[in-house]
């Protein structure tokens, strides 16, 4: 099965200090290859994919990279993030997940529902799925607070003794900063700083949620949130490589509901009939440093499967299109 590692079982203390520099001291002519490359194919795009077939020609990710994800609670984050590390882990990358907001085995169940599609999960696929991607998906199993040190000494043994290339931590609220108050920021400032160089380090991706900040009424969550919107320091977004938001498309869910009004007046019979083409959610690169493309995607939310759809044709995504299953 998938492989579950107890904090208590694990002795990280020789992986609590960052890493000698001395070695970042590199001569230029050590890039020439990777220089030469970047001029030969200027549009090529390096890295894995999303799962959503509409964003592979514009989005990657990249190794030695930070992506924050955003999203107002409830908005559908976890469910895309949890595609998101199937679809890796169909790609051969190593992941390990720390959802300090929910036990193992239900992030792994959430993930098993996408995995199989409108098949029903059974326990001959669960064991069949989680023996085939045992060297390919950890879990770092702890709920709960946690501390910046103890969370990137995880980080590097996992890189280190596992080779784990995407490292998910679920919240940024969990990883035990301060929300307010003096210093409050600075030790965001500093944790998010750390985040990006230990994947520099390391290489490993690292993937990190923060909420969205909260707005002052219900009618605030009508409007998508974008990188301005991520709840503490600024620096959050700034030093992170790539921002994505996932939105859940409240407009279309208050016109379709008959007994809901928008802005204080009612919704026509048009304006539904409109508004039901709409997706159900919305995807959102709102920065990606290294690459071209900066977009919103629509997506459907196919509540069999608990996928996401980029389609409204009712197409899933593949999430074992590399693996021998």
């Amino acid at each position: 099965m998938s492989n579950i590692l107890l904090p208590d079982d694990i002795d990280f203390s020789a992986y609590m200090q960052a890493t000698d520099a001395s070695h970042k001291v590199v001569s230029g002519a050590a890039f020439a290859d990777d220089v030469v490359a970047l001029i030969d194919r200027p549009d090529r795009i390096c890295g894995l994919r999303l799962p959503w077939p509409s964003t592979h020609r514009g989005f990657r990710f990249r190794e030695a990279e930070v992506t924050v994800w955003t999203g107002y609670n409830g908005h559908g984050k976890s469910y895309a993030l949890g595609m998101v590390c199937a679809g890796l882990v169909a790609q051969r990358a190593k992941v390990c997940i720390a959802s300090f907001e929910m036990p193992a085995r239900r992030t792994l169940y959430r993930m098993l529902r996408q995995v199989s599609g409108r098949d029903a999960l059974n326990a001959e696929f669960a064991r069949g799925y989680l023996a085939t991607v045992k060297d390919h998906l950890w879990l770092y199993d702890h709920v709960g607070q946690t501390t910046p040190d103890k969370l990137l000494a995880v980080i590097r043994w996992s890189h280190d003794k596992k080779g784990i290339q995407h490292f998910v931590i679920d919240s940024f609220l969990t990883c035990g900063l301060p929300e307010d108050g003096n210093g409050a920021l600075t030790a965001q400032k500093e944790f998010i700083g750390a985040l990006c160089t230990i994947a520099r380090d390391t290489g490993v991706h690292i993937h990190i949620v923060a909420h969205a900040k909260k707005g002052s009424t219900d009618d605030d969550e009508m409007r998508a949130p974008g990188k301005f919107n991520v709840r503490g320091s600024s620096a959050i977004t700034d030093q992170a490589d790539n921002v994505i938001a996932v939105w859940r498309n409240v407009r279309k869910e208050r016109a379709l509901d008959i007994n809901c009004t928008l802005g204080g007046r009612e919704v026509s019979n048009a304006e539904r009939a409109a508004m039901a083409l709409q997706g159900d959610a919305m995807l959102s690169v709102a920065k990606q440093r290294n690459g071209e493309w900066e977009g919103k995607i629509p997506l459907w939310l196919d509540r069999e499967s608990w996928q996401f759809v980029d389609n409204d044709s009712g197409v899933l995504v593949d999430l074992l299109e590399f693996l021998e299953f």
